[in-house]
């Protein structure tokens, strides 16, 4: 029979939180070692990272038919640089398709950086954008950090964004 050390003996797994940006989690193997994974809200399972792998974010973003010369576009998910485009292309057709405002849901977010921002100056600035809540605390903080809360149109609920002049 084969004496095990304390050492070479399986520990469980301990879980430590840490606060990252994008929601990283680092866990300690039987060995002692440090392994990361990230966690993708939309999904119910933990992902390893390995080594030049980015952290896969989820986002739809869902446009309404247009009424009045009125869209609506429902955005749910995290939203960063890789996911953004989304959100930037929807803006860019409705720009070109000369509708008057544009009503982006953003109740459903639930993260969102600076790239999410850019897109939203940039339909800003190229249109008639209204952010419908209830505003997600992250993307609530996020905007009054940067003060766009106050350049920005945000109304409490979609139905108080239809009625928005």
């Amino acid at each position: 029979m084969q004496k095990t050390s304390p050492e070479t003996e399986k520990a469980p797994l301990r879980k430590v939180r840490i606060r990252i940006t994008y929601g990283f989690k680092a866990y300690s193997d039987s060995n002692g070692k440090w392994q990361q994974y990230v966690t993708a809200r939309a999904l119910s399972h933990i992902c390893p990272v390995g080594k030049g792998d980015t952290p896969q974010m989820h986002a739809t973003v869902q446009r309404m038919p247009d009424e009045n010369g009125t869209r609506i576009v429902l955005c749910c998910g995290e939203f960063d640089a890789y996911t953004s485009p989304l959100l930037d292309k929807e803006l860019r057709e409705a720009a070109q398709g000369h509708l008057s405002r544009v009503i982006l849901d953003i109740s459903q977010i639930v993260f969102a950086d600076s790239a999410f921002l850019s897109v939203l100056i940039t339909g800003h600035r190229t249109l008639t954008l209204i952010l419908a809540g209830p505003l997600p605390r992250q993307l609530a903080r996020l905007l009054a950090t940067t003060r766009l809360d106050t350049v920005l149109h945000i109304t409490p609920t979609l139905a108080t964004a239809a009625d928005y002049p």
